[in-house]
């Protein structure tokens, strides 16, 4: 996204303000969507974006993903070609969890407002499913029932 437009993304960090650059109809069709997706999907998505807090944003920014000795089990997902999030960053994180990612091809940044949504949302379920047949706890419990 950088080599694209390296003035608007450096004037949008500076600024703390992402806002800039994602709410131009030529930049979201490129780092957010797929090629296919709909015009009126992205105007109404247009229709709905807002600014996002500063604190949010530096958090994001300058955070670093939690170590590999969190006893939190994890998923890490990511789409392949995602302009924001390449496929190195999402297998960076999938590594410092020891954990495989899983990579979805032909989705974009924004998949869960995606017309493919179920693409990603199958196997988050899937490993919802055996994250729960595999776990004696409380959480375990409340997801089969909430599954079943």
């Amino acid at each position: 996204m950088f080599k694209m437009h390296p003035f608007l993304v450096t004037l949008g960090h500076l600024a703390f303000y992402p806002h800039i650059v994602y709410s131009r109809r030529e930049s979201v069709r490129n780092y957010l969507f797929r090629m296919e997706t709909p015009q009126d999907q992205i105007d109404d998505y247009l229709r709905h974006v807002q600014p996002v807090s500063s604190r949010m944003y530096l958090e994001t920014i300058f955070s670093r993903p939690i170590s590999s000795q969190s006893p939190c089990e994890v998923m890490v997902l990511g789409c392949e070609g995602d302009a924001l999030y390449p496929d190195s960053v999402i297998r960076r994180t999938a590594a410092s969890f020891g954990v495989e990612p899983v990579i979805l091809p032909g989705l974009c940044h924004m998949l869960m407002i995606d017309e493919e949504w179920k693409q990603a949302a199958v196997p988050v379920l899937e490993w919802l499913i055996s994250f729960s047949q595999s776990s004696k706890n409380e959480f375990g419990d409340s997801l089969r029932t909430v599954l079943t």
